[in-house]
């Protein structure tokens, strides 16, 4: 017996391209999980970064996209991406000629200025934090 497949464009369209479908449904839920998670999440020493946290939904190339963070709309929230992936700090020796520390392998390093990538948890990846706690949940 042979297997008869009929291609219906419009329920394709519907299921998996338009906001109301069920690929968008869970988008969107996704979206506003993560947005919801992201400023509860988001470092409040005034607030204003929290507050400043928007989502957009959006086609791009017909395909549906969600947007989460700062800076969607125009407006700019110039630290942000600071308070998500903190900079490079350089350390330098200041009271001595060198620094003089050891690694996790044990190994003894002698350097003037070493480069440093903060990361505190508290503070970095809270949006990525969020996203994958509503991947999980949703």
């Amino acid at each position: 017996m042979a297997t008869v497949f009929i291609w219906h464009e419009d329920s394709f369209r519907y299921v998996f391209h338009s906001w109301p479908g069920p690929v968008g449904r869970h988008i969107n839920r996704i979206g506003r999980h993560t947005y919801t998670l992201s400023k509860a999440m988001a470092p409040k020493r005034t607030g204003r970064l929290a507050s400043q946290i928007e989502w957009q939904d959006h086609f791009i190339g017909g395909e549906l996209a969600m947007d989460v963070g700062t800076n969607l709309g125009g407006r700019r929230v110039g630290y942000a991406i600071y308070t998500h992936e903190s900079p490079a700090h350089i350390i330098r020796a200041r009271r001595a000629p060198n620094l003089v520390f050891r690694v996790d392998s044990g190994r003894l390093i002698v350097t003037k200025q070493v480069y440093w990538r903060l990361r505190n948890p508290a503070t970095t990846g809270y949006l990525v934090k969020a996203l994958r706690i509503a991947m999980r949940s949703g």
